[in-house]
């Protein structure tokens, strides 16, 4: 039995075009619209997950990774992003509605810190089971889209 593997996470890649201003010590990402979790026989999200991540700023950081699974193919999320201080006080936030695909990189770019709108704030048996000869990974990306806020 040959078994290939494809990806079924989309990613959303925001890059901050601008300089980030001194004193900004982290970039929280806080998205809805997409899943924690999937459903291995569909390979699309199966929940409403509430996701948060967090990066600490490094120098020169300028891109920030984000996966999700969607309900579907195709798919919006809605996402606020929000630079902190090291005392947790909010500096900046913006809120966007990113369109998203399976398996495809969201390119999300732009000016955040100087932008127009920065300040808004079953189980089987051994015996039944089949055994697998080969295993394809596929670890390409179906393609990718950029925007620009």
């Amino acid at each position: 039995m040959q078994v290939s593997l494809n990806r079924i996470v989309s990613l959303c890649r925001f890059v901050v075009t601008d300089d980030i201003p001194v004193g900004v010590a982290k970039m929280q990402f806080y998205y809805t619209g997409g899943s924690g979790a999937f459903n291995a026989t569909t390979g699309l999200g199966s929940v409403n997950s509430k996701q948060t991540v967090t990066f600490d700023v490094t120098d020169g950081q300028k891109q920030f990774d984000l996966y999700t699974f969607l309900h579907d193919v195709t798919g919006t999320i809605t996402l606020k992003v929000t630079a902190f201080d090291v005392n947790d006080n909010e500096l900046y936030r913006r809120e966007f509605a990113v369109p998203m695909e399976v398996n495809h990189i969201t390119w999300l770019s732009g000016a955040f810190f100087s932008g127009s709108s920065a300040a808004f704030f079953s189980g089987s048996s051994a015996s039944s089971a089949t055994a697998i000869t080969g295993l394809t990974v596929n670890t390409d990306w179906s393609g990718e889209t950029h925007l620009t806020f």
